[in-house]
């Protein structure tokens, strides 16, 4: 009877023991696919950054030839990229762009539960 007991006893922590380790597994795959997804979201947004840059640089320089200026081409595309951030910063501010990534988060998560 002890020796059954004994048995059962050391089933148990083995179970406890293989439940916590498959949880661990389990955890470091969900943490290893939202790492891989925010240094590809990191790595695209750096790479759309300098896309961006040297876009409006391209641009500025162009509007400078055109209006045969030094400086009005920065100036408009400055002048743009400040109207922009306004929209962005009323869109933020009524929450249409915060609730789309909000909801994007969560079906992020959710995604992860199986």
């Amino acid at each position: 009877m002890p020796n059954a007991i004994g048995n059962y006893i050391r089933n148990i922590f083995e179970y406890v023991e293989v439940k916590f380790e498959r949880l661990k597994l389990k955890t470091i795959s969900k943490v290893a696919k939202v790492a891989s997804i925010l240094i590809s979201l990191g790595l695209l947004l750096i790479i759309i950054f300098f896309v961006v840059f040297f876009l409006s640089f391209g641009l500025a320089s162009l509007l400078n030839d055109i209006l045969e200026s030094s400086y009005l081409g920065f100036l408009i595309v400055s002048g743009f990229y400040i109207v922009f951030i306004l929209i962005v910063f009323i869109l933020f501010r009524r929450k249409i762009i915060q609730n789309f990534f909000e909801s994007l988060l969560i079906k992020l998560i959710e995604s992860f539960k199986e």
